[in-house]
Order: C-alpha cells, then structure tokens, then sequence
C-alpha cells in the first residue's frame, strides 16, 4: 500500500447540516461575505450560492477546498467560497479530534443581495431542484389531467428528509449521459413517504432513466411541506442536473477516481 492510498483511506464525511451536531469555532463575518463577494455579481446585482468541499484538519482548520457547485455559473461564486474557507474554522475543544482529522465537509455559502427574493436551487445534488404538488380547481399552476383537464397545482416547496448522497450517486451518475442535460420525473408520495410509481417528464437519454430509477429509493419525503402543507396523497417533480451531478461527482475526493 503506497502512503496516498493510505490518507485516501482514512477521509471520511463529516455531517453538517440543520441536524448535525458540528461545532464551529469561527464563520465568516458579514464584513468576510462584503469584502469577497464577486465583483461581477455585485455589478450585476446578482445573488448566488457556491457549495466547497474541504477536508478537515484536527486543529479545525481547513485544507485542499474545492467547488463541487455553484449558481448561477461565471459570476465567480466559486472562486469567493474558496477565499472564505480560511474563515471557517471547527472547535477541537467540542468536536471529535480524532472525527476531524482526515475528515470532509461540505459546506453551503449563500451570497445574496437585498434585491433577491429567491435562492437558486442547489442543483450539484440529485433530486434538486424539487417541488411538492397538491392538485386543487383554484391552483397557481395548470396540470390537467385526461380526466380532468381543467385541474390546477399549487406548488409548495420542502426539503427531503433523506436523500442520496454523493458517493451513493457516483456510479449511477458516472453510467448516465450528459445529455438531454435534465430529467425531471414527476413521483407520487406513499405512504410510508416514499416515492414510488415515478414516469419522466420529457425527453431523456435510457442511461438517464436507468440512473433515476436506482437513485429514487434514496428519497424520503417529509409528511409536510414548508408551509405546512401535508404531502400525504401529493406529487413531488425531481429533477436531475446531469453536467451539475457529474461535475460534482468528479470533483469530490470521496467519490472521484
């Protein structure tokens, strides 16, 4: 065993989302976020996100970052998450060192402006972005139906209780074409919140279909949406950003080759 096999066997992911239980010690200020945010985009008015990866240090601090996403693209997003990620820092004082050490997290930086009413989907992960549908005669979007062809949808947004994560896509992502360069399916909730009973949307590539079909069962639903409405008996559209997944699969040093 060469000694690269041997720290590429020792990086392990790191949780850090809402639930996790990831101490930091030091985050970018709203000065940090002011001083990097990208010119072009600050010239343009544009609000963005970008999405590093950083392995971990036992100290806390981070090392070796990269972008496994960012939107919207060439307004340097990206480039101003690399800046600040000598800004995060772990608490070693509160976290497993021994977790820390040759560990990887990914971490979300959202970069907004006052004038920004919406956040552009985190499309680097699969089954982003995605909507839950409840069908209604008075809803803001026209889905008719054979049956019912006058029949309306409310669109309610929500954020999923499990999905797949990027070493659990990577194969699937690797055999799936680039192009068309979306698939969207659209999926009925069970009862048991999982999606089942899912038919594409529009044109896509059989290999992509293949992947959609492996990647579904990953999903759970939560029961209800952001805005409290239930999902029992709703429709949830999944999409797949294919050139986003496999970048972001590529890039990751717990799922490249």
């Amino acid at each position: 065993m060469t000694a690269s096999n041997a720290v590429a066997q020792q990086l392990h992911p790191i949780p850090n989302s809402p639930g996790s239980t990831l101490v930091w010690r030091a985050k970018p200020s709203a000065d940090d976020m002011a001083t990097y945010y990208p010119p072009k985009a600050r010239r343009a008015e544009r609000g963005g996100w970008a999405v590093i990866e950083c392995q971990t240090l036992a100290t806390g601090d981070m090392k070796d970052c990269l972008v496994l996403g960012e939107s919207p693209k060439d307004f340097g997003f990206g480039d101003a998450a690399l800046k600040l990620s000598a800004k995060f820092k772990l608490d070693p004082a509160k976290n497993d060192p021994a977790t820390l050490a040759g560990g990887v997290v990914a971490i979300p930086i959202l970069m907004l402006t006052p004038s920004d009413s919406a956040v552009p989907p985190r499309d680097y992960l699969a089954g982003e972005p995605s909507v839950l549908l409840t069908t209604t005669p008075k809803g803001s979007a026209p889905c008719p139906t054979t049956d019912s062809p006058g029949q309306g949808c409310s669109v309610h947004r929500f954020s999923w209780v499990q999905r797949p994560s990027l070493p659990e896509t990577a194969d699937l992502v690797r055999r799936a074409a680039a192009t068309p360069e979306r698939t969207t399916v659209l999926c009925p909730i069970a009862a048991d919140m999982k999606l089942r009973g899912c038919s594409p949307n529009g044109p896509a590539d059989p290999t992509q279909v293949e992947a959609v079909s492996g990647l579904i069962p990953l999903f759970t639903a939560p029961t209800q949406a952001e805005d409290k409405t239930p999902t029992k008996d709703g429709f949830v559209v999944v999409q797949f950003n294919w050139p986003a997944l496999k970048h972001a699969v590529e890039t990751s040093v717990l799922t490249r080759r």
